[in-house]
């Protein structure tokens, strides 16, 4: 049977009785969906063999619907289907290679806001500003996320490394310290943020078995054991970075600070390592001096 237009006072009728969904419902229908995707990462985390407290805590779900949701799969027999893409890495690239070396160049020496960015931090939105004014690519998410891997630009999590070298106490910490930071921050209106500090390090590309996580390798891009990155990044990933040359001073890390608090906007509640930078007389001077807007935790395991 051919296919016929619908008769304009039929679409009336429709649109009459259809319910009406107003904004905020949209915006829950929105929140629902991003959950879902934040439960389901978090689940295969834990069948990669993550500790379940820290897969909840790392995609900013509740530890007790987590569980839930994993005993459903142990009853059901049925584990979530992990989707591999098939396709090669390099063939989704859109720029060349000297348009990634002018990039990076760009990355490891300034900052967005002395390009004329709103930003103060490198972050994925920043960085993608940054491709489209210099070439007049708009990247999707998966390519941009490609991208900084290849670049050096998307360190493991603190939480993840600490974990991985010290399991036992990272469970502690969480169930003891943890708690009690989270509890401040929601008071407080803040969010928390994690500091790291890494050497700059490219994800090796390339398809890899399920579960598994690529290690991080030289790149021919920059000169090696050269730069390092300086970073803070939320419970759900988003992180604020600058790439730099030699050892973090007190003065670049309190600098480092002030231009996160200025893009995030929100009061920071900093879980920091125990490193040599928060011990000096300059930063612990500076830190009591804006406790109104600053809240630092030790997490050393």
């Amino acid at each position: 049977m051919p296919w016929k237009p619908l008769a304009p006072e039929a679409r009336d009728l429709m649109e009459r009785m259809m319910p009406l969904i107003t904004l905020q419902q949209r915006a829950a229908m929105l929140d629902d969906e991003l959950h879902a995707r934040a439960l389901r990462k978090a689940m295969h985390d834990v069948l990669d063999g993550i500790d379940p407290m820290q897969a909840a805590l790392q995609h900013g779900v509740d530890a007790h619907e987590l569980q839930q949701a994993l005993g459903s799969i142990g009853r059901s027999n049925q584990a979530p289907r992990r989707v591999v893409r098939v396709v090669e890495r390099a063939d989704r690239r859109k720029l060349t290679h000297e348009q990634e070396i002018a990039l990076h160049g760009i990355l490891r020496e300034s900052l967005p806001d002395a390009l004329g960015a709103a930003h103060l931090l490198w972050s994925r939105e920043a960085v993608r500003w940054l491709v489209q004014r210099e070439t007049g690519f708009h990247l999707p998410d998966r390519t941009l996320s490609t991208y900084l891997e290849r670049w050096g630009l998307a360190p493991d999590k603190p939480l993840r490394t600490m974990s991985l070298a010290h399991p036992s106490r990272m469970r502690a910490w969480l169930k003891t310290d943890y708690p009690v930071i989270a509890m401040l921050a929601r008071e407080g209106e803040g969010r928390i943020f994690w500091w790291g500090h890494a050497p700059l390090l490219a994800r090796k590309q390339g398809k890899l078995p399920p579960g598994a996580r690529a290690p991080l390798i030289e790149s021919p891009i920059w000169e090696p054991g050269r730069f390092s990155v300086l970073f803070a990044t939320t419970n759900r990933g988003h992180a604020l970075w600058r790439v730099h040359e030699g050892d973090a001073t007190a003065a670049m890390v309190i600098d480092h600070l002030e231009r996160a608090a200025a893009d995030s906007g929100d009061r920071m509640f900093v879980i920091i390592p125990g490193h040599a930078v928060f011990a000096t007389l300059i930063f612990r001077n500076w830190a009591a001096s804006n406790k109104a807007r600053f809240n630092f935790h030790l997490c050393s395991p």
